[in-house]
């Protein structure tokens, strides 16, 4: 191994988080990596167990865009970073906790790796965009002309999930089960919650088993108790890679991290983009999947639940439909993306 050190800065939602985690394994081969991460509990849980040095940021001291950090916080959270092992190269992945992680990186002489995972940069790549050595692309993204030649696409990185009948077997999902599964996100959204509880307790679509994972927020309160057609999951559960894996329909928020599930399971899915997400990237990542046959888009408004019922409804009883959905999520898929990511951070290690 390489005595360089590579921080990778990575957090804020699941998505980043997972997407961190997979480049920070990856690199474990060729450099002593660092994960830079917030303190917020759900971190925590997806990173139990993993064998992996780590640089906890008080999620108080992270500057956010309509919050501002405790000074305290922030001052404590310069000093963790300065007392890290000097970086060759600190990569990011996007979201709040990496601004500070790269701007002291940066400040130290490392090399500055961005990755963005959606169709538009994000606040936290824009912001850092200028002291970016290289610009690593998930998907062909709105590029700032002053990065444009530092671009490169290799695909989305994340987590290999399993076979489908191995997912199904874990989860106890019938092989002949039509399995639709809902996810808010990790931090969990009230609409989307809202209307598929609706859908379910409405009978908007008949047989099918729905897993419903809500998040670890905006639960609305008439969740419906388990039952054989409806499960419901609060908090952060680490079955939601098998659940994409096994389900036959995916109902989700246009987040970078649950479309690249969907494509690697090469499953069809039902998006609802976020209207306010920063610089408006779901509906960009909605769109590109949607251009290429893999997806369907249902606005939230009025009458959701009503809405989602009939897309969930018209794939639920389409093999043929989902079939070639899911074969076109799939083509979306960049072979060796993890692999190819760790060989452009790689470049700037020699």
């Amino acid at each position: 191994m390489s005595d360089r050190v590579v921080w990778v800065a990575a957090g804020g939602t699941a998505g980043h988080l997972h997407a961190g985690l997979e480049v920070a394994t990856a690199l474990g081969a060729r450099a002593r990596v660092l994960l830079v991460t917030s303190d917020r509990p759900v971190e925590d849980a997806t990173l139990r167990g993993h064998a992996i040095e780590r640089v906890r940021l008080a999620e108080a001291g992270i500057v956010r865009a309509r919050r501002a950090p405790k000074l305290g916080a922030f001052g404590e959270n310069v000093r963790r970073l300065l007392a890290a092992p000097q970086p060759s190269v600190a990569v990011g992945l996007g979201g709040a906790p990496q601004v500070l992680a790269l701007a002291v990186a940066a400040a130290r002489r490392a090399r500055i790796v961005l990755v963005e995972q959606n169709a538009v940069l994000g606040r936290a790549n824009r912001l850092m965009a200028p002291f970016a050595s290289e610009l690593v692309l998930a998907w062909p993204a709105r590029v700032p002309r002053l990065v444009r030649d530092r671009a490169v696409i290799v695909g989305p990185p994340t987590r290999e999930l399993p076979p489908r009948a191995e997912a199904r077997s874990r989860l106890g999902i019938a092989p002949d089960a039509v399995l639709v599964v809902a996810t808010s996100g990790s931090l969990g959204s009230l609409a989307l919650n809202t209307a598929m509880v609706e859908v379910v307790g409405r009978g908007l679509v008949d047989d099918v088993v729905v897993w419903h994972f809500l998040g670890e927020r905006n639960v609305p309160p008439q969740v419906p108790d388990p039952m054989a057609s409806y499960q419901p999951v609060v908090g952060f559960d680490p079955r939601l890679g098998d659940a994409i894996a096994a389900g036959d329909v995916v109902v989700a928020r246009a987040g970078s991290s649950t479309l690249a599930e969907i494509a690697i399971a090469g499953v069809a899915s039902v998006l609802v983009p976020l209207p306010k997400a920063p610089g408006d990237h779901q509906r960009a990542n909605a769109e590109y999947f949607v251009a290429a046959g893999a997806s369907e888009v249902v606005e939230e408004g009025p009458g959701l639940a009503e809405r989602l019922g009939r897309a969930i409804a018209e794939l639920a009883v389409d093999p043929s439909l989902r079939t070639a959905m899911g074969a076109a999520a799939r083509a979306l898929v960049t072979e060796r993306a993890t692999e190819r990511l760790v060989e452009e951070v790689a470049r700037w290690l020699e």
